[in-house]
């Protein structure tokens, strides 16, 4: 691949600060800064929770990637408070993923970009969950069978205010829901109408499906991917794009940050205790192949809210 190619395409960096992931499913507030071209500063979970917004005869756990809840762990509304120990290494660093497999890619810099550079493949390393990116278990259980359970078209994943560098973040968020055997059941682009323009430093909030903004003429090979397609890097240091509304991405259509449509993520079919239930893994990341995923934006600050239903 042309390194001029690379460097045109996007702007790799180490993103976090302040992330606030906050609301009905989780809240976790971090503090500090690292990116790719500041001194690194440590980002600590202070605190975490649970908010459950679902219906009464559905209970939920949420628990550490791989880790059976305990007994204590089930709530049915109200809240209770996570073990900060599975979050407590959490930065957000450069990466990229399907949502399934995440690899953080070696990087380097050219006249002051920084870039993915699939030259030196053999360095790049697989990235860690709760250390790059966000990664929970969300197990739910019921005494009522055949149940299947959506994610309301109000799940939102959102700036936390409307400052400009908030929302170039909320651009290159990505959320993905995997069932209890690790395949996809969602990738989603809450913001895909946040586009920017880092050659002429300019953002856009207005990009189209069609990509149809008129106003942006460079060589931005991003954006003639489209913004509501999803790129990524796989394992081998491949490209690839998947397009909107194939193999579970959903690009939001909205404009204010919701999911816009009901989406089924799971089904209670496995019997344990006169229980009904299942489990899915639930992955927040910010992906570095996506333009707003520069430096100047390490203050970025978004909330989650997952809001979950039967499908009736």
């Amino acid at each position: 691949m042309d390194k001029s190619k690379q460097i045109s395409r996007r702007t790799w960096i180490l993103i976090a600060k302040n992330l606030i992931v906050l609301s009905v499913l989780v809240a976790v507030t971090l503090v500090g800064a690292r990116s790719w071209f500041a001194a690194p500063k440590t980002a600590e979970a202070t605190g975490a929770s649970v908010k459950c917004k679902q219906p009464e005869d559905l209970e939920i756990a949420v628990v550490a990637p791989n880790a059976l809840p305990k007994a204590g762990d089930w709530v049915n509304g109200g809240e209770i408070t996570l073990d900060n120990d599975f979050l407590k290494d959490l930065k957000f660093t450069n990466m990229t993923s399907d949502g399934i497999e995440f690899m953080s890619p070696y990087i380097s810099q050219q006249s002051g970009m920084a870039y993915a550079d699939t030259g030196r493949f053999e360095k790049w390393e697989p990235a860690k969950e709760n250390k790059s990116y966000m990664s929970f278990d969300l197990y739910m259980r019921t005494k009522t069978p055949n149940k299947s359970v959506v994610l309301e078209g109000t799940t939102k994943l959102e700036p936390i205010s409307t400052e400009q560098e908030n929302n170039y973040v909320i651009g290159a968020a990505r959320l993905a829901v995997l069932n209890k055997d690790y395949e996809r059941e969602l990738l989603w682009i809450p913001a895909p109408q946040i586009y920017y323009d880092f050659m002429n430093h300019r953002l856009y909030t207005n990009a189209s499906p069609g990509n149809t903004l008129g106003r942006v003429n460079n060589a931005d090979v991003n954006f003639r991917d489209g913004t509501y397609n999803h790129a990524y890097y796989d394992s081998s240091g491949e490209r690839h794009i998947i397009m909107n509304g194939n193999d579970g991405l959903i690009a939001s259509t909205t404009g204010d940050y919701t999911l816009g449509s009901r989406q089924t993520i799971a089904t209670l079919d496995s019997i344990t205790q006169n229980y009904y239930m299942t489990r899915v893994t639930v992955n927040v990341w910010v992906e570095g192949e996506d333009s707003e995923s520069c430096a100047r934006f390490v203050d970025g600050q978004f909330k989650l809210t997952l809001d979950l239903n039967f499908d009736v």
